[in-house]
């Protein structure tokens, strides 16, 4: 983002720095022709234009870029501060003097701005102040020196995301900066335009000092417009040490494993996406009357049974296959699911089961752990599809059509002809999908079957309609004008 928008904090940006560094700028000459070097930007990269930019000084080039060189502005401003034509209330895209130096950290130079006349308060276009860029980089003696000039700017949203200085200084660990906001009294409770507080950041983003800080206050339970709550944020983002914070401080009501937000993430679907069973069990084990005494195993069958997420009552088995983008982790997940008793033919509200997920996913590994765990390939869905019409590799289609016993029960399935009509090889050739149409007439697929329209499958191909429209599924359409003879389907006929 162009001009104030808040950056991420140099690495080391509290390191102190010597009075060689601050002082060197007239010590030699190479030193002065580094730093003017590390000034120069090609025109494209400056926000300053016409004669602006011909009348600019060194200093006001380097504070014009869209990302000035910090430790070079220190030095620049060193030389300049006491100079009589200096101009200290030059701006670009009205970010000043007072936003750099604070996020350089320097509580000198930012002390003599103010003197000599920057206002505190003043917002850049994107309506960060000083006080924010201060929290952000971690720089509590510049947030002190700020509070002190306006004590009103405790609680300052900025004109991007609604955030506080408590927002920024949670969301990237400043601990010290989050204690001294507390102790001036910043809200906890106040929401940014996400409805997240200050304590969902730093959960979020895994700063566990900061949750300490914040950890005794009884606004941690706050929920966001997700319905995430700081708990289950962290659980998500695989911050489990976090989470283990988190537990000592909220009511066992607030750290619930089942707590879901309006996707249906829970705390369990956490430990799976980051494959932590150690955090799965302390979870279950927490919640289990009996205590650590009842057999971990049971407890796990009990919850794979029972645990349901999301308007589409999906369960584990099918989050893993929609989600999971790592096929290693996908695979092992859905074994340990399904030897722990995960039922393969479990449905959606929509009635698809895991293994149409897992064909529409090319989830080719997967498919023969749910074959023989038992999975129906006869099953269908409310439209009457079954997993054929969502399979998109060949070898997924082959692996379920080996488990039928003869040609005719492997002919028969390939034409079963969903709600609309639609058999298989009428989405094969919507989506111009050659080789599965290829392979699917080699089994049996029926070219001059018709659909509700009338139209048989070739005729399907030069539709650009929706093919399949599901919430929880990448739209698939057709795919236009198939590069192909005309009598394709003759040669299978």
């Amino acid at each position: 983002k162009k001009g104030g928008a808040i950056r991420e904090p140099l690495q080391g940006a509290e390191t102190k720095l010597g009075e060689k560094f601050f002082g060197g700028i007239s010590e030699t000459v190479e030193t002065m022709l580094e730093v003017l070097t590390s000034t120069r930007a090609e025109r494209g990269e400056l926000l300053l234009h016409g004669s602006d930019l011909l009348k600019a000084t060194p200093l006001e080039l380097a504070a014009s870029k869209e990302r000035p060189n910090l430790s070079a502005l220190v030095k620049l401003m060193e030389n300049a501060i006491e100079d009589p034509s200096l101009n200290p209330h030059f701006e670009v895209e009205g970010r000043t003097y007072l936003h750099l130096m604070a996020e350089c950290g320097s509580v000198r130079l930012c002390k003599r701005l103010i003197q000599l006349g920057c206002k505190v308060r003043q917002v850049d276009d994107m309506g960060f102040a000083p006080v924010h860029v201060a929290a952000a980089g971690g720089h509590p003696m510049c947030l002190k020196l700020l509070l002190d000039e306006d004590e009103s700017m405790i609680n300052l949203s900025d004109g991007e995301t609604n955030s506080t200085p408590l927002h920024y200084a949670a969301l990237y660990g400043r601990a010290r900066c989050v204690s001294l906001l507390l102790d001036r009294g910043a809200r906890l409770d106040q929401l940014d335009s996400f409805g997240a507080t200050a304590p969902m950041k730093a959960a979020y983003h895994g700063h566990k000092s900061v949750l300490r800080i914040v950890g005794k206050s009884a606004k941690l339970h706050l929920k966001d417009k997700e319905n995430n709550n700081a708990f289950l944020l962290s659980c998500l983002q695989g911050h489990f040490a976090c989470s283990t914070t988190l537990k000592k401080y909220l009511p066992r009501s607030e750290v619930s494993s089942s707590h879901q937000n309006k996707r249906g993430d829970t705390p369990i679907w956490g430990t799976f996406l980051h494959n932590n069973f150690d955090y799965l069990k302390v979870l279950l084990e927490d919640e289990n009357p009996g205590g650590k005494k009842v057999f971990f195993e049971d407890t796990v069958k009990k919850m794979i049974g029972s645990h349901t997420m999301g308007p589409f009552h999906f369960q584990l088995l099918h989050r893993c296959l929609l989600h999971l983008n790592d096929k290693q982790q996908c695979y092992k997940m859905v074994r340990y699911l399904l030897s722990s008793g995960a039922d393969p033919n479990a449905r959606t509200t929509d009635r698809k089961t895991p293994l149409f997920v897992a064909s529409f996913q090319n989830r080719v590994s997967c498919i023969p752990l749910l074959l023989n765990h038992g999975a129906d390939v006869a099953a269908v869905d409310e439209d009457g599809n079954t997993a054929l019409h969502f399979t998109r590799h060949v070898d997924i289609a082959a692996k379920i059509l080996a488990t039928l016993d003869d040609s005719d029960s492997r002919r028969h399935y390939c034409n079963v002809q969903n709600n609309q009509g639609n058999g298989a090889l009428h989405v094969a050739f919507s989506r111009s999908d050659y080789d599965m149409a290829t392979f699917l007439l080699t089994h049996g697929a029926n070219p001059n079957l018709q659909n509700a329209n009338g139209n048989r499958p070739e005729e399907c191909i030069w539709s650009r309609d929706v093919v399949f429209d599901i919430p929880y599924l990448t739209k698939v359409e057709g795919g236009g004008i198939f590069m192909s003879p005309v009598n394709f389907c003759q040669n299978f006929a």
